[in-house]
C-alpha cells in the first residue's frame, strides 16, 4: 500500500500534527485561488479553513496559542465572507449567510476560550465591549451586520443561529430545484442543529431542536425515495443511504439526550 509522503517516517505526535497542519494549509491555499468559481468552492474553503484551525488547536493546549489560532480563524472567515459578498454583488453564486455564520462561530469560540481559561466571565453573562477584539484591518474592513453591536455571548450565538437558519433555508430551496445538492442541505441542517444545541442547556429546548432536525431529515429521505421510485436524478442508492443515515443520526441524538435526563 502506498502511503502519503512522510507518514511512515514520522516518529512523534508533534511531527505528525505539523504535517497535518501543513497539508491543510496547502489545501486551503489551493481552494482559496478558486473561490471565484462559485458556491462549491466557497463552501469547500470554509470547510478547509475549519479543518486547518482544528488541526492547529489539536496541536496545542496553551491558552495564548489557542486564542491566536482562533483569531486567525476569525480573520480567515471574515475574509471569506467579504469575498462572497463581493461575488454576490456581481451575480456570482455564493452563500453569504453561511460565510457570515462562520464568522460568528469563531467569535463564539474566542469568547468561550477566554472564559474557560479564566480571562473572562464563566457564564452566559459573558460580555465584551462592542469594539473589543474586532480587527479593523482585515481585507476591505467590511464587517457582518451585528458583529460590532452584539455585546454578549447569548446574542452572538443567536446571531449565528439566525445566519444558519437562513443558510439551511437557502440550501433546502436549492435542493427542491436541484436534487443533486442534497449534501449541502444536510450539512447546513447539521450546522444549524449544533449551533442551536450549543445555545441552550434546557432539556425540552434541546429535544425540540433535535426533533425539528429529525423531521427535516425524514422529509429529505422521503423525497429521495420518491425520486428513486421514478428513476430520477438524485434518487440513486448512495443518496438514499445518506438521507437515511441522517435520519438515524438525529434519532440517536434524541435518544441520547432523552437518556441523559435526571432520574
Amino acid at each position: 500500500m502506498t502511503l502519503p509522503p512522510g507518514l511512515e517516517d514520522a516518529a512523534d505526535l508533534g511531527a505528525i500534527q505539523q504535517m497535518r497542519i501543513e497539508s491543510m494549509q496547502q489545501a486551503t491555499d489551493a481552494i482559496q485561488s478558486k473561490i471565484e468559481q462559485g458556491l462549491e468552492n466557497s463552501q469547500r474553503l470554509l470547510q478547509a479553513h475549519r479543518e486547518l484551525i482544528n488541526a492547529k488547536l489539536d496541536a496545542t493546549t496553551t491558552s495564548h496559542e489557542r486564542l491566536e489560532i482562533l483569531a486567525d480563524g476569525f480573520r480567515s472567515a471574515l475574509l471569506t465572507w467579504q469575498r462572497v459578498k463581493e461575488l454576490q454583488q456581481v451575480g456570482a453564486r455564493g452563500t453569504e449567510a453561511q460565510a457570515r455564520a462562520e464568522v460568528f462561530r469563531y467569535q463564539v469560540m474566542r469568547l468561550e476560550e477566554k472564559a474557560k481559561e479564566g480571562s473572562g466571565p464563566k457564564s452566559s453573562d459573558l460580555k465584551t465591549s462592542p469594539q473589543q477584539d474586532i480587527p479593523k484591518d482585515v481585507g476591505t474592513g467590511l464587517l457582518p451586520p451585528g458583529l460590532v453591536n452584539d455585546t454578549d455571548l447569548v446574542t452572538i450565538k443567536q446571531t449565528r443561529i439566525d445566519a444558519l437558519k437562513q443558510t439551511a433555508h437557502e440550501f433546502q430551496r436549492r435542493y427542491e430545484v436541484s436534487p443533486d445538492s442534497m449534501v449541502y442541505a444536510t450539512v447546513a441542517q447539521m450546522e444549524l442543529t449544533i449551533a442551536r444545541l450549543d445555545a441552550t442547556n434546557i432539556r425540552q429546548e434541546r429535544l425540540a431542536c433535535i426533533q425539528d432536525s429529525l423531521r427535516t431529515a425524514c422529509l429529505v429521505w422521503q423525497r429521495v425515495k420518491d425520486l428513486q421510485s421514478h428513476g430520477m436524478r438524485g434518487g440513486d442508492g448512495a443518496a438514499e443511504a445518506v438521507a437515511r443515515a441522517e435520519a438515524f443520526r438525529y434519532r440517536s441524538m434524541w435518544l441520547n439526550e432523552k437518556a441523559s435526563e435526571p432520574k
